[in-house]
């Protein structure tokens, strides 16, 4: 994949599952929407962390473990889902 095949998406819009591991292997972050709620999808230097506001909602992956974040589970729903069946609403990308 190239720069040219994701363009950044405008905020509300949904993104496919493959447009937001583009993102996550670039070293992007990403404020999204899931069932009126808000997560933040961090990259520190101790790997990838969910949040929701100052909530911590699982354990830090390294992106190698791309597909354990995607495991990851909001409300019964894992992020893998919510971003294959475009329900996820992006908010920002950083």
């Amino acid at each position: 994949m190239t720069n040219r095949d994701f363009q950044d998406g405008p905020s509300g819009s949904a993104i496919s599952l493959k447009h937001l591991v583009f993102y996550l292997k670039q070293g992007r972050e990403i404020e999204f929407r899931f069932e009126g709620k808000e997560y933040f999808i961090s990259n520190e230097q101790k790997g990838r962390t969910v949040w929701s506001g100052k909530s911590r909602l699982c354990d830090s992956y390294s992106d190698e473990q791309i597909d354990s974040l995607l495991a990851v589970r909001l409300d019964g729903t894992s992020i893998q889902d919510i971003f294959h069946s475009l329900q996820g609403s992006i908010q920002t990308i950083f």
